[in-house]
């Protein structure tokens, strides 16, 4: 089965050192990627149109964790923690 992205967001994730990126966060049938996202001229002149930072296969998914206090949430697997915050 081809792999199809379902839907996408723009986020920002936050790093070990409490650094702010900005981010977007697509979700296909097979992963999750967490693509660096950058200004809008740079996806219009760019030959690379977007940077995949890395992924998280929907199987090595153990857990989202959210907050109720804040748009924050946290995806957990098998390889590392995902720090998200999103307005949506």
């Amino acid at each position: 089965m081809p792999e199809t992205i379902f839907y996408s967001l723009q986020v920002i994730k936050i790093n070990k050192s409490n650094s702010f990126q900005n981010r977007v966060l697509a979700l296909s049938n097979k992963r999750i990627y967490n693509i660096k996202s950058e200004n809008i001229f740079t996806q219009i002149f760019s030959k690379k149109k977007f940077d995949i930072r890395n992924s998280i296969k929907l199987g090595d998914l153990q857990k989202i964790v959210y907050s109720n206090e804040s748009e924050q949430f946290i995806l957990c697997s098998n390889s590392y923690d995902l720090l998200i915050e999103s307005e949506e």
